[in-house]
Order: C-alpha cells, then sequence, then structure tokens
C-alpha cells in the first residue's frame, strides 16, 4: 500500500509542477521534479504520548509536502502572529503546502509554511501521521 501512496503522491507531484510552470514561467518546476522524483519520501510518524508541544515550529526542506493522513488533531501553521488549526484530512483530501526548496527555487515568491504539532489527547495517546514529502531540487543547488 505504501507503494502505491508514493506512486500517487509523485504523480500529483508531477501534475502540480507542470501546473506551476504554467502559472510561474520560468522556473522549471516539471524538470527539477522529475529529476529528484526518486528523492521523494513517504514517512508515517508517531508522536510518544505526551501532553504539549509535540513538535516545535519548524518549515519542510522539501519543496512541497502531502499531509495525507493523522490519527487525531493536532497540526497547525503560523501566519504571522497568528496560528491556524488544521483538523483530520477527511479522506480522500490531503493538505499540501509549500516548503523551503520551493520558496528557495522561487526567490521567495511561494513561502514556506511555518508548522508544528501540539497534543489534543491530554498525552493520553500516540498520534500518527502519514506524510510525504515532494522535493524539486537539491540542497547544493543552494550553497553560496
Amino acid at each position: 500500500a505504501c507503494d502505491r501512496v508514493w506512486e500517487a503522491c509523485s504523480a500529483v507531484t508531477a501534475e502540480l509542477a507542470v501546473k506551476l510552470d504554467m502559472a510561474k514561467p520560468g522556473f522549471d518546476f516539471a524538470k527539477r521534479q522529475a529529476l529528484y522524483r526518486n528523492q521523494n519520501t513517504l514517512r508515517i510518524l508517531k508522536y510518544e504520548p505526551r501532553a504539549g508541544m509535540l513538535a516545535k515550529e519548524h518549515f519542510d526542506r522539501c519543496a512541497l509536502t502531502f499531509h495525507i493522513a493523522e490519527s487525531c488533531d493536532g497540526l497547525y501553521s503560523i501566519n504571522g502572529w497568528g496560528k491556524h488549526n488544521h483538523h483530520t484530512p477527511p479522506v480522500p483530501r490531503v493538505l499540501c503546502f509549500g516548503g523551503e526548496q520551493l520558496e528557495r527555487v522561487t526567490n521567495g515568491r511561494m513561502p514556506r509554511l511555518w508548522h508544528g504539532v501540539r497534543d489534543t489527547t491530554a498525552g493520553t495517546e500516540p498520534r500518527w501521521a502519514m506524510v510525504f514529502f515532494g522535493k524539486m531540487s537539491p540542497k547544493r543547488m543552494f550553497a553560496a
């Protein structure tokens, strides 16, 4: 099943890259995505039960993140000074947001999303999440 999820997410990343090329010409999203497709990663994350913060506020290093599923709410994003709580994506919906690679490739025109994870179970149960990280360019491209 994980192979099928990885393939589906990779296909959507490729489709999205083509659409980004149409919307923002000159960044070669499709070419970058095809070149680094094998660096895409599907992860199943387990957060041990504990009250409070499960993952500090951060941004993902990849170009695109697909937040596919989670066992309970807890993901939030930061917009300026405000925090927006995201609820568990209803199947078959997926939350998609940009990471560091996308921001760098577009020279900041498409910003990365700062986000974190907090416990919503008062530390009574573990939290599981399935996340896909889509790559469009290697880190070494950004060396000074």
